[in-house]
């Protein structure tokens, strides 16, 4: 069986990654803060869309809002718990998914500053690996659905402690934000 994979914070940047990893048939779990994208995703999926030349696709998903994370305790702990948190919201997001993690899982960095001192702060260098998304932006438009501003295929999440991340997941994708306006637009 494949790796359990935790996307905490399904943001621009959570959403985009985990929508691609979920698209691509990975165990995904997305756990957010805003209760209407979560029960949005719930009921629709996560949408994604690109304003140029990349067609879009909208993927079901296991969304829960944070606060129901603790019911993760009656399941298969998290092999792989992404952190696409704010920067400022990095240490508590990883102290609460620190208690779900397999006792061989780790944690990576996926947001848009470098915060792997403050991860390993709390799960030990050993459990922590940095990524950078870059060549990308992205948004949430809205509840649910995330948009890319660009007309590039997924660039792949480059690590620190790379052959540990390759092994895990070989064909993750990643993104990270950035400030294009949302446009309406028919689904």
């Amino acid at each position: 069986m494949g790796n359990r994979i935790a996307i905490i914070g399904a943001g621009a940047v959570g959403g985009y990654a985990g929508a691609h990893m979920a698209q691509a048939g990975e165990d995904v779990t997305f756990v957010d803060m805003w209760p209407e994208h979560v029960e949005a995703m719930r009921a629709k999926g996560l949408r994604i869309s690109h304003i140029k030349d990349v067609p879009g696709f909208t993927v079901p998903v296991k969304a829960i809002h944070l606060t129901e994370l603790q019911q993760v305790s009656k399941e298969k702990p998290f092999d792989i718990a992404f952190i696409c948190t704010k920067s400022y919201d990095t240490a508590w997001a990883t102290m609460m998914v620190r208690q779900y993690l397999a006792p061989g899982g780790f944690c990576v960095s996926l947001q848009n500053c470098m915060n792997e001192e403050t991860i390993a702060e709390v799960v030990g260098w050993g459990r922590t690996l940095g990524a950078i998304a870059s060549s990308i932006t992205v948004e949430l438009c809205e509840p649910g659905h995330v948009r890319r501003a660009s007309g590039k295929a997924a660039p792949r999440i480059r690590c620190s402690g790379w052959e540990r991340c390759m092994a895990a997941s070989p064909s993750v994708p990643t993104r990270s934000a950035g400030s294009a306006r949302c446009r309406t637009a028919a689904p």
